[in-house]
């Protein structure tokens, strides 16, 4: 794979005017070679500003950049986003813009919000905001798949002192009270993830070690779905 790009694709790839890409140059010192060559940027630069901000190649007829990138992150969150806070950081835009966006696209029948029952301290209804695929015209299915949203932050603060007794039952062969999510990780992970407890697997992503997370995935056993599972969650957070 060539290492360069001209600055035609640059804004290509990016999705975004040709006079943006040159601006974009300028920001990172690339200068421009001169009257008849063509300035080019490593292709470093166009895989950093794809981490930090995405892109939106394809725009769907009669929609804005902003709706295509909601789109992409309702469609990419098969759980549901709590919030529109929350789908703006996954979408890469402002709150203020993902608010507006959800209100549009609900009118459309593109959005809507889904309340589920969820164990915290309790069980408690929540509403998510989520996306039904199957309505969706496969044009622009097409168009959303090309959408590249920003690499998530994840936020991990430190690794959990102990598991929530709502998952014992996933433990039923062991001594439960002496599991350590720090000791015991790719143990745990490999109960959690393997599980069809949806709970179970948030729970393990957002409170497990990486190295146990690996260590998991790695064994015999593990289910597809499961591997396809953590990869999205590490992209997408």
């Amino acid at each position: 794979m060539d290492s360069e790009l001209t600055a035609p694709e640059l804004a290509r790839e990016l999705g975004v005017s040709l006079p943006a890409a040159h601006r974009l140059l300028d920001r990172h010192g690339i200068s421009a070679p001169g009257k008849g060559r063509v300035r080019k940027a490593p292709r470093t630069l166009l895989d950093d500003t794809l981490d930090e901000r995405g892109a939106v190649p394809v725009v769907f007829s009669g929609m804005s950049k902003s709706q295509m990138r909601v789109l992409a992150a309702l469609s990419r969150a098969p759980l549901g986003l709590g919030s529109a806070r929350q789908v703006a950081e996954r979408a890469g835009v402002s709150p203020t813009v993902a608010s507006r966006e959800l209100t549009t696209l609900e009118a459309q029948g593109l959005a809507h919000r889904q309340e589920r029952t969820v164990a915290a301290d309790r069980a408690r209804v929540r509403a998510f905001w989520t996306t039904d695929l199957r309505s969706w015209p496969g044009s622009l299915m097409q168009a959303v798949n090309q959408t590249v949203l920003p690499r998530a932050k994840r936020r991990r603060s430190k690794v959990a002192t102990r598991i929530p007794a709502r998952f014992g039952h996933l433990f039923w062969n062991a001594d439960f009270s002496k599991l350590s999510p720090a000791v015991d990780a790719s143990y745990i992970a490999g109960r959690m993830l393997a599980s069809p407890n949806v709970g179970a697997w948030a729970w393990a992503l957002e409170n497990l070690p990486d190295d146990g997370i690996d260590t998991a995935l790695s064994r015999r056993g593990m289910p597809v779905a499961a591997r396809a599972l953590v990869e999205n969650w590490r992209v997408y957070g």
